[in-house]
């Protein structure tokens, strides 16, 4: 069996049983087979633009005996796939731009499938926007995968239902933490070192919500995810720090002193965000 890091286990994990697989930019194919020793999947195709890994990949289910049960194509994207040939999509390693870019080049070809595995190493706010806005799937499930220091998200989205207008999955509890927040005694608001009139303010704010969700996971906020509040934890500090230096040393700064306040403002408003989320994993049931 072959032995994957954490990060492409959680992808693996993700893979609906029974059904078949398309990978685009599938390196050396390793969670194809994976898969298939598993018996998890019926087939597989595993696709990539370069050469090098097509070789690789070759080479492995080769060894692995399974070329007849997997078939490699060379694709930009989702050029060579034809619809009907396989019920999950899975994309990862790769920036949410160019994720993006592959979802919604051929959107005959991305609808064709029933499931979405998704792991885009940045932006990560583009892809579940694509999916928040497609009237064709909806975010189902999430996990954040901490390998190494870094932080992976994979997100498993699904086709709708006919007629299903809002998907049934976990999200985040914002007018209960309204409500709780709102009924705090003042002793505990001091403690949680929060602004009530502000966090009420932001809490209840449809912009605020949509930016949260889309930038750290609408299941990940909603099941208050161990992972996720390592991450905005994290997050936070850095971002502090950052902001101290950058204040610090405003006078003295190559760079024009208009561009440090917008950096400022910037990073002023994603601890805004990261503080609101904190006070709910730490503060609301």
């Amino acid at each position: 069996m072959i032995k994957l890091s954490k990060r492409l286990s959680a992808l693996c994990d993700m893979v609906p049983e029974g059904s078949t697989l398309c990978d685009v930019g599938c390196d050396h194919a390793h969670v194809e087979i994976r898969l298939l020793q598993e018996n998890r999947v019926k087939s597989a195709i595993a696709m990539d633009v370069a050469d090098g890994p097509l070789q690789r990949a070759r080479e492995n289910l080769e060894l692995t005996g399974l070329s007849d049960k997997c078939e490699v194509r060379k694709s930009d994207g989702l050029s060579a796939y034809k619809k009907g040939e396989a019920q999950t999509l899975l994309i990862a390693g790769m920036g949410g731009i160019l994720m993006r870019s592959i979802l919604e080049e051929d959107p005959e070809k991305t609808e064709d499938f029933r499931y979405l595995i998704l792991e885009p190493q940045s932006e990560q706010w583009l892809v579940r926007e694509f999916i928040e806005d497609s009237a064709c799937f909806a975010i189902r499930d999430e996990k954040l995968i901490v390998e190494d220091g870094k932080y992976y998200p994979v997100i498993f989205a699904e086709k709708r239902s006919e007629g299903e207008n809002d998907a049934p999955l976990i999200r985040p509890q914002w007018e209960s933490c309204r409500r709780q927040l709102s009924e705090m005694d003042e002793e505990t608001v001091r403690e949680a070192r929060i602004d009530r009139e502000t966090v009420l303010c932001l809490l209840e704010d449809p912009l605020f919500r949509r930016k949260a969700e889309l930038t750290l996971g609408p299941v990940l906020i909603g099941r208050k995810d161990e992972a996720l509040y390592e991450y905005v934890t994290f997050r936070l500090r850095t971002n502090l720090s950052i902001c101290e230096k950058l204040a610090a040393g405003a006078g003295t700064a190559k760079e024009p002193p208009a561009r440090t306040q917008e950096r400022l403002r910037e990073l002023s408003g994603e601890i805004g965000l990261l503080q609101v989320i904190l006070f709910i994993f730490t503060w609301c049931r």
